[in-house]
Parts: structure tokens; sequence; C-alpha cells
């Protein structure tokens, strides 16, 4: 608790009105009483010792400090710990005892000027001695300070009398005022004791702690120190020419010097300042002082006062507002519209004087203006906002003055997308203006088909048809019109009962037969009748253009029809819904137009049934024909065909037998089958793997043939690059020379290539590390060739992976038995497969879509999160350069804030791989 009280005392004590020194410019330095640590039989500098043993420095806990002199009570630090000039960090003191007695040579006095010393004295009572018996010391009864001559003539003295319970183990302030005599003084220190004990007396003084006085009283100014008042705050005026010629003589090598505070303690203005002193508000002063070399003052609080104060003025004007025509008279003289001034006047379209004034006051047209008195040679306003009175309008008395960008010259209307309502066919469009509206004299309205009035006006506006109209005013007799550019405009169509809904329809047909099915009804697939006044019509296309479907209840071939609602009356649609017809082609695995090439060579033969997609539908069954009419022999095996050649899926209905109409026409037939399966016995030579990749945190800004940069392999300081020589991805993989650009050009880093089942990719079929290029694409890890990797007589899809991206995954690819299997990831967001509806696999960034940044975990778990996020801030907090290093996401050999913003983004947005899902 003891140490809590003085925490608090020491805490008060600094925000106490207590003064070491008035003046801290003052150039008598005194010795100071205190060290950078206590000291045990030490003299602090400056000091002297004339009588008695040695005397020590101490602190609030030990005398000297000294593990064995402990003082018996506590007390507070010296004042100098807090208020001192030159800070007494240890918080110590000069201690002596009854027998001691120091002296302190003092220079730099001015002589015959009047100094008051401002010291701190205390008594304490310790036990400073380690042997049994001994008592502690008492109270001292006094202490002295004595003010002589260096020849030893006394010029005055202090004492200071302690009682005991009253004024013991407290620091009381004492000062000691004199009139120099000399330029150096000698100032001795002492203190008195009972004579049967020993008693300690303590000292604190500071180096800056005089006030001082010299002779010569207040400085006179001219007429009381009053200057004319100015409404500029940048105009300045020199304040040594106020003082009068009749000032009382001062002392020789004391100057006048001016303050802004009639206390000589505060800072005073330079010379430059005060000769250009600004003018201050009311209320404001400056005053003057004499001041010696040596610090001192005539007085400490001068009543030498002077008064510049600052008026700010608005502009006078004579009147505020003035109309023209704008045809005989373009704009009014501002200059004229001022009161009689000395100032020079600025004009401007704004009340703040933001900007430059206006060019030509003297003919200045419509609009508001806003009145500043400048100083020219100073370069200020008299007031940083004019009022009202500093305003003049300039305003138009015709139409011809209006202004084309302000909306409020506009003329209203009361509705802006109006519907003619059957049976009337056209629009009233007066009815839209406001029945209260006031014209100017001559101005008519007027109503055009352009915004800008050019051609004629309509004829009647009472009778109008669809159209967009603008409404202007037109002074008839000026030729003048309210705007030149007319935003009053209104949208006229016809009123539409067809709705906004489109038609109804149910559920898509089924296969149809080739032959034998009658003619189809397209409205018996409305869903229930249309509204009353409305039919249904149905279009080839959705627009609705060129003419109906002639007899939709009878027809024969499918095509893609629309369904509309149409209201006669109105002559008006509804939006179009389409009738989606079920695929009347067999569906395929096989997404090319011109059909897919399967192999033999790994089985022996080809399942072409493997090739149909989706259930076969009811009634139907699938065949196979080596032609695209099927004639002659369906193929007999169709789940393992070995003989080459191109074969095509047909659906036949059992019941009807008949092939389904299959849409391809050829000579007016529309039942020729749209896919070719091409079945090859070429030998099996395993794909050769043509993929193209971007990585986000490679990607350049500007498109070239390298879309990626390859800092990590140039690095710059290291001769072979930071790219390892082996694979980060475990499997043991080398390329010696990857960081040498003379043979593997361009490589950003290694990447893992997987192929994966396309039905089930949990189930890994085959992987290699291999290298990735600035260009995009991949290649093997010499640098020469494209990847090879094994045949395979199933689907698959290609997984790529990296160190610190999410990885992805391609869509299914039927045929990688051989040649060469193509695939772009960089150009479309659906080239990287998205089951389950996962986030957006990849972003675009300057228009090449990239695999994302922010997967860091060392085994990849398909997500950025938590995990990566700890990672990265560990090897951020670490400030690691010069290393190839999965935290490194822009991979520019070291990790910084760059990276943290690139891993930010994805992390919040809270991105994972569809791979988690296997």
């Amino acid at each position: 608790m003891k140490k809590f009280i003085l925490h608090t005392l020491i805490i008060v004590l600094t925000f106490l009105n207590v003064s070491l020194a008035q003046d801290i410019n003052l150039s008598v330095n005194f010795p100071k009483t205190y060290t950078d640590a206590p000291c045990l039989y030490c003299t602090p500098p400056g000091y002297t010792v004339v009588a008695g043993g040695p005397v020590s420095v101490s602190n609030v806990d030990k005398v000297g400090g000294y593990l064995f002199k402990p003082w018996i009570n506590s007390f507070l630090p010296p004042p100098s710990f807090s208020k001192a000039v030159g800070k007494n960090n240890a918080g110590v003191f000069l201690t002596l005892d009854n027998t001691n007695k120091v002296k302190a040579e003092v220079s730099g006095f001015e002589i015959g000027a009047n100094y008051t010393l401002h010291y701190y004295v205390m008594t304490a009572r310790a036990d400073i001695n380690v042997s049994p018996g001994y008592p502690p010391t008492d109270y001292a009864t006094s202490a002295n300070i004595e003010v002589k001559t260096v020849n030893g003539s006394g010029i005055t003295s202090k004492t200071t009398t302690f009682v005991p319970g009253s004024n013991v183990e407290k620091w009381i302030e004492e000062t000691l005022t004199f009139t120099a005599p000399s330029t150096s003084l000698v100032f001795y220190l002492s203190g008195a004791s009972n004579a049967q004990q020993t008693s300690l007396i303590n000292f604190d003084i500071d180096s800056k702690p005089f006030d001082c006085v010299i002779p010569g009283g207040q400085v006179a100014l001219f007429h009381g120190g009053n200057i004319l008042s100015t409404p500029f705050p940048c105009e300045t005026t020199n304040l040594y020419n106020l003082i009068t010629s009749s000032t009382p003589a001062a002392p020789a090598g004391v100057v006048p010097v001016w303050g802004v505070n009639p206390n000589s303690s505060y800072t005073q203005l330079t010379e430059e300042e005060a000769k250009t002193a600004t003018a201050k508000a009311a209320g404001k002063y400056y005053y003057a002082f004499y001041k010696s070399p040596g610090g001192c003052y005539n007085t400490p609080i001068s009543t030498a006062k002077a008064t510049f104060p600052l008026t700010p003025a608005q502009v006078s004007l004579t009147g505020n507002q003035k109309l023209i025509d704008c045809i005989t008279q373009m704009g009014v003289d501002l200059t004229a519209q001022v009161a009689s001034t000395n100032y020079k006047v600025h004009w401007f379209k704004n009340d703040q004087h933001q900007g430059l004034p206006i060019d030509n006051p003297q003919a200045a047209p419509v609009g508001i203006y806003y009145a500043f008195y400048f100083d020219s040679k100073n370069k200020c306003y008299s007031v940083d906002k004019a009022n009202t009175s500093a305003m003049f309008s300039v305003g138009g008395s015709t139409m011809c003055c209006n202004d084309p960008n302000d909306p409020s010259n506009e003329v209203p209307l009361l509705q802006t997308d109006v519907k003619i309502i059957a049976p009337a066919q056209t629009y009233d469009l007066t009815q839209l203006v406001p029945s209260n509206i006031s014209l100017p004299p001559n101005v008519v309205l007027e109503w055009y088909t352009t915004a800008n009035h050019t051609g004629s006006p309509i004829a009647d506006p009472t009778h109008v048809g669809a159209g967009k109209y603008y409404v202007f005013g037109h002074d008839t007799q000026n030729g003048c019109f309210n705007t030149q550019l007319s935003k009053s405009s209104v949208n006229v169509s016809k009123a539409c009962n067809a709705g906004s809904t489109p038609v109804a329809l149910k559920q898509t047909l089924s296969f149809y037969c080739e032959v034998g099915e009658p003619p189809l009804n397209l409205n018996d697939f409305v869903v229930g009748a249309p509204p009353a006044g409305l039919s249904v019509v149905w279009y080839t296309n959705d627009q609705h253009t060129g003419n109906p479907i002639p007899t939709p209840t009878q027809i024969d071939y499918l095509p893609q029809c629309f369904a509309f609602f149409y209201d006669n009356a109105n002559q008006c649609f509804s939006p179009p819904q389409v009738l989606q017809l079920q695929s009347k082609q067999v569906p395929t695995t096989c997404p090319y137009e011109d059909g897919c090439q399967l192999s033999t060579c790994v089985s022996g033969s080809v399942n072409l049934n493997a090739v149909h997609s989706g259930p076969i539908p009811n009634g139907w069954e699938l065949r196979w024909y080596s032609n695209r009419k099927h004639t002659g022999q369906q193929v007999a095996t169709p789940n393992s065909v070995t003989e080459p050649g191109d074969y095509y899926p047909f659906y036949y209905n059992t019941s009807k037998q008949c092939y389904n109409k299959s849409g391809v026409q050829v000579d007016g037939d529309d039942d020729f089958a749209n896919k070719k399966i091409t079945v090859s016995n070429q030998a099996c030579a395993g794909p050769q793997l043509d993929v193209r990749v971007v990585l986000q945190g490679a990607r350049l800004t500007t498109l070239g043939e390298d879309i990626m940069h390859n800092n990590l392999q140039t690095y710059y300081g290291f001769n072979s690059g930071l790219l390892p020589t082996v694979s980060p991805y475990g499997d043991g993989t080398t390329s010696p020379t990857i960081n040498n650009t003379g043979i593997m050009s361009n490589v950003v880093d290694w990447v893992k290539v997987e192929i994966r089942d396309a039905v089930d990719p949990s189930i890994l079929l085959e992987s290699k590390s291999l290298i990735l290029f600035a260009s995009g694409s991949i290649g093997n890890v010499d640098g020469t060739s494209q990847p090879t990797f094994a045949s395979q007589s199933k689907p698959v899809r290609i997984v790529i992976k990296h160190r610190n991206h999410l990885s992805i995954m391609s869509n299914p690819i039927q045929d990688f038995s051989s040649g060469v299997v193509s695939y772009d990831f960089t150009n479309a967001l659906s080239q990287a497969s998205n089951d389950f509806g996962s986030p957006d696999q990849m972003v675009q960034k300057n228009g090449i879509w990239c695999m994302r940044v922010g997967d860091l975990n060392l085994s990849q778990d398909f997500s950025v999160n938590g995990v990566d996020g700890t990672y990265f801030n560990v090897q951020f907090k670490s400030d690691i350069y010069d290393v190839y290093d999965r935290a490194d996401l822009n991979m520019n050999g070291f990790v910084d804030g760059v990276d943290g913003s690139l891993f930010n983004i994805n992390f919040y947005l809270d991105i994972y791989s569809t791979l988690i899902n296997y």
C-alpha cells in the first residue's frame, strides 16, 4: 500500500504549479545537487567540501543508495524529479550531515540585477550504522544557504528551521533574493543539529534555479501601443516602431523584446517575428520587455501592451441584385456595385473564395457572385466566408438567360411514361403539363420528337401516337427556348393486356417416330385457356418476327417453337415461352460435332453402348448402324466392336417399328443419325498431354507470349535461381537444369498432374511431377517435350495441383487412349469442373482464368482456411526472403504484405476445390 500511495503522490506533484526556475533561458548555470545515480561518499560536480567528512548523493530508499543505510520513514522524491529543466531522472539529492559544509562558485550574473534563488530542503532520519547499539540519526534543527563574493564578503543568507512533527520528511520550497555585486558569487550549503547526535540535511537545487529583474521600469509605447485595425489576417507590422525615444534608460547591453504574454517567463518573439507581427483578434495583445543578455527582464509582468486588432470585414455593396434580358444586355459590371473603399475587391462564384476569381467582373453574366476584400501584398482575404450582404445576384428577365444545365429550367411533367388505352388510338400530351404552371410573357409550350428541338414542333400535341416526346418553353418574341437540350420528356406507348407473364406449357415431348406419327397440335401443350381478349400465337423465334406458324394445330416436323399471348386490340405480345422439345437425337457422351474416335488398342474392342448417355426411353431400344441412314444390318455386338469404321446410334420404337426422327435433314429427310463414333485399330502409344494452366500468384499484368513471370527461376542475387531441382510433391522426380534459362526457358514452378477416373474422380490412375512454363504450357522435366501418360480405355479427368494454389479438375475427357490430348483451363471458367455446386474454381486475372492462391497446407486439403492462415502469419512475421516457400504467394522470392493481400481475398471468400468431395 505504501508504494501505491507514493506513486500517486508523485503523479499529483507532477501537476502542481511548482516552479524551480521561472526563466529557463537564464545564462546563469547553478551546479545541480543530483547525479545520474545515487552514490555513497561522493560530491556532485561543481561542489567542494569545505568542512566535515565526505557527503553523499541519496535516493528515497537509502542514504547514498547504500543497502545498509536505509531511511527510517518514507518521503517523496525531490521536486527536480518531475519539474527540473535538466530532469533528475534518478530522483536523487545531496545529503550532508550536521558537520558538513559545501560550496559552489557560480558565474554569469548581471551586476546590479536582482536574483531570486529557488531551492528545496528536507531532513529525515536514517539508520546509518550496521553495528548493534548505534542509534539512528536525529532530525536536523536547520538548513542554511549563504551567498558571498569570491573574496568572502557576505551578501545574504537563508536559514530554514525544522520542527519534528511539522515539517520534517517533507521537501520545503525556499527562496533567497539578492542583488548581484559581481559576475561571480559563491554559495555555501550547511545544516545544524543537537550536539549529541548526528543528523542529515538534504538539498535539491536545479541547474536553472534563478529569477532575475534588471532596473529600468516599463517600456514606453507610442499612442499607448495602439495600431490601426486591419481586415486582413495576413497583414503585418513592425512592433519595434512602437517603442518611444523617451523610454526610461536601461542598463548597457539591455535590449527590447516582444512577447504574446505579459509574463516574462513565456517564450518571446524573435527579432524577425517582432518586425513582421501579424494582426490578432480582439483581446489579444503584444507585450514589450527589456531583456539583458543574461536573461534578466525589467519586470516579471509587462504593462507595455500593444494592440494590432484584426477586424474581419465584409465587402460593402450599393445593391444586391440586377436583372438583364440577355439580348440587349449580356452582363453586369460588378465593380460598379462596390461602395467606395481603399481595398482591392475580388469576385467569386462561391461564398468561400475557392478557386480563381472571375476573369471579367465588368461583364458578369447571369449568376450569383460573392465579393471579398483582398490584400495584394500579403495575398489573403478579409474573411473566409462571404455573407449575404456581400452577395450580388445577376438575374435574367427573359428565358434567353436560362442556364441550360439548370434542371429548374425544365418544364415539369406529371408523368414520364403513359399508355394509349384502347379503343383510343392517340394520346393528349397537354394533359401532362401541371395546370398551375406559370409561363413568362410571350412564352408558349412546344413538343418535339428530338431532345434539341430540331425540326418542326408537333402540330397537334393533343393527338399523338406511340413515341418519345420532348417539351420546351419557346419565347416567340425573342426566339429562345428554356433550354437547348430538354430532359423533360415522356414515353408514349400502347397499353398491352398481354401482360408480362409467358404462356404456361406442359411437359416436353417424347421421342418422335420418323413415320406413322399423326400431326401434332401445339395448342395441346398450352396449360389452361388464354385470358379474355388474348389468344395464343406460335412463332419459330423468340422475337415474334416474321409470320406466325400458320397451322399450329397440325404440324409434322417439330422445329423449336415459341408461344406468346397476343392482345389483338392493342397489337402487342407477352414475353416468349419456348416449347422445350426433348432431344430428337440419341444422346452420347461425345462432345464434338464431327464425332469421337475410340481405339481397340487397350482391350482389343470398343463398347459402343458405353458412349450412350442417360437411360433409354421406355418403348425404345438402342441400335447401331455403320451408316447414317440405318440401312442394312444393325451392328450385331455393339458391346465389343473390333472392326474399324464409322458407327451411328439410333433409337428404335419396337411397337411402332420406326426409328427416331433425328432432326438432321438431308434432301428433305430428317432421320439421319446425329453422331459418329469412329473405331480404329491403331497401336496403343499412350497419349501426349497438351495442357495449359495459369497461376493467379504469378500472372503478369499484360497479355503476351508469356502470361506468367518466372522470378523464382531468375531470382536476382542467385545465379542458380530458387527453384528446387527435386519435385516438392514427394515423388523424387528431378530436373537438374530447371534454373538454367538457356536449357529450361522461362520456368514458373513445379506442378503435379494427375489422371483420374471420369465417373469416380476419387480413383487415381496416374500422376506425375511436371514443369509449368511462363506461357501456361506444362512440359516434361527436360523442358523439351510434352509429357506422355498411360493409355486409358475409359473417360478420364485431368487434375492440376500446385504447392500454394487450389487444385482444379477438368471436365470428362472421353478418349485418353492415344495421340495428343489437348485441354486449356485458361479460356473459360467452365473448363474447371465444378461438381456439387462448389464455388468458382478459378478466378479471372487480366483476362485469363487462373488457379486461385491460398491452399498452403503441406498436405493440401483442397480449401483456403485458418490452417493456411496460421502458416502464412508465422512465415510473414519471420520476415523471410531469398526463399522458395509456400507462403510466397506471388512467387517473387520473399513473403510480404502483397502475399497477405492475395491470401485474404480468397480466405474471406471461403473458397474450396470441388476435389474435396471425392
